[in-house]
């Protein structure tokens, strides 16, 4: 019995001592992940803008033709 209870401390002294050590590499690694995230989203977000204008363009451009052809006709 007395083995079993000391097992038992040394386990629970073990799982706090784990997360404190797995939490710093991940917080400091978290930062330089975030910023080039952001940038390239902002970037993506930029490039779908033209994108769609360009397409919003096209799709009025060609729908203004098409309503000149059918009132011509």
């Amino acid at each position: 019995m007395d083995e079993s209870s000391l097992k038992h401390p040394q386990v629970h002294h073990m799982l706090p001592t784990s997360p404190p050590l797995a939490h710093p590499p991940l917080s400091s690694a978290d930062p330089p992940q975030f910023e080039p995230c952001e940038v390239s989203v902002k970037d993506h977000i930029d490039t779908l803008n033209k994108e769609c204008q360009c397409f919003f363009i096209l799709v009025t451009g060609c729908s203004t033709a098409l309503f000149a052809a059918i009132r011509r006709r």
